[in-house]
């Protein structure tokens, strides 16, 4: 019997980060006036203040294809904390009314005494983005490396010899052979076929030899399954596939997987649910994990996590811990 292993992995570099908004009122009396310096306060980068940084705009000019632009230009400059060069990333944006009119990402180096550019655009254009009160907004959401590398590896078992699974594309949601219905949560309902049910699932076998065999019933309530769902599910059983990319019909897939015992169909949710994490989504899907008893999945988010927070724990104390409240994190 031959198998293989297949290898995932997670590479996470250590970061500081601040994200420091500077807003300049009056900006056009300054600017109009000729003092066309300005010099944010120091702020630190950080949880402590080793890491001290400010930002200055001011008016400089540019040769571009051999004419001198007057230009507006935003420099970083590392007050404290950076005895070497240093790598960061910058997402920057310049709002006006409440509007993003100006946004740009960015990779430099820098160093104690040392600035680095941020923006520079030409003084006209720089006029375009202060607001109708005189003010400029100006965010810059800073990533400085700490050079530490943490890595995280997941592997997954496959079966070289498994047999393809049987398909039946061709009567998929067809009326004319089928002989039985699935009602959904919304009231719609979906012609199936019984045979190829209980064949996929041990829930549906048990159904159809007692309870609706006894009633003649040619009907099946799923009240707790949305129609988009239900109709995956089937897709899934009748091709081995499903085709939605939707986040919450997969989690309502998940729910019917395991309400059925569809395993392959389970385990396929986890494999997509764990390709679309994301710092904003984990903690709702690794409750769903833990709900459903996905424990493949449940163990790719605890890595996913653990690659963004110091926590030193094994992935089963870090999940329970965060399912009961005792800690809590933020993810950044």
């Amino acid at each position: 019997m031959s198998s293989s292993n297949k290898v995932t992995c997670y590479t996470d570099i250590d970061t500081d980060k601040c994200d420091f908004t500077w807003v300049i009122d009056n900006v056009a009396l300054i600017w109009n006036n000729g003092f066309r310096t300005i010099i944010s306060p120091v702020f630190n980068v950080g949880p402590d203040n080793e890491k001290q940084f400010k930002l200055k705009l001011y008016a400089d000019t540019k040769i571009i294809q051999g004419v001198r632009v007057n230009h507006a230009i935003l420099f970083i400059f590392c007050e404290k904390g950076v005895p070497s060069s240093l790598s960061f990333g910058c997402k920057l944006s310049v709002s006006k009314d409440n509007v993003i009119a100006y946004k740009n990402n960015s990779i430099s180096g820098i160093s104690n005494g040392y600035v680095s550019e941020l923006f520079a655009i030409p003084i006209k254009d720089m006029n375009k983005l202060i607001s109708s009160a005189s003010t400029v907004i100006f965010r810059c959401e800073l990533s400085f490396s700490k050079g530490a590398q943490k890595d995280l590896l997941s592997y997954e078992f496959v079966d070289a010899n498994e047999v393809p699974k049987l398909k039946f594309d061709s009567v998929l949601f067809d009326e004319k052979l089928s002989d039985v219905k699935l009602r959904t949560a919304c009231g719609k309902e979906i012609p199936a076929h019984r045979v190829v049910l209980a064949a996929a699932s041990s829930v549906f076998n048990a159904m159809f030899s007692h309870s609706m065999l006894k009633n003649n019933s040619q009907l099946v309530n799923m009240t707790d399954v949305g129609y988009e769902a239900a109709s995956e599910m089937l897709r899934y059983i009748y091709t081995g596939s499903f085709e939605t990319e939707e986040l919450s019909v997969i989690a309502d897939l998940l729910a019917a997987a395991d309400k059925y015992q569809l395993e392959g169909l389970k385990h396929k949710c986890e494999k997509t649910l764990g390709s679309k994490l994301t710092a904003g989504n984990c903690m709702e899907i690794l409750r769903m994990a833990d709900k459903y008893s996905a424990s493949s999945l449940k163990n790719k988010i605890i890595d996913f996590i653990k690659l963004r927070i110091n926590v030193h724990l094994d992935s089963d104390d870090i999940g329970d811990m965060i399912l009961n409240g005792t800690i809590s994190i933020k993810m950044t």
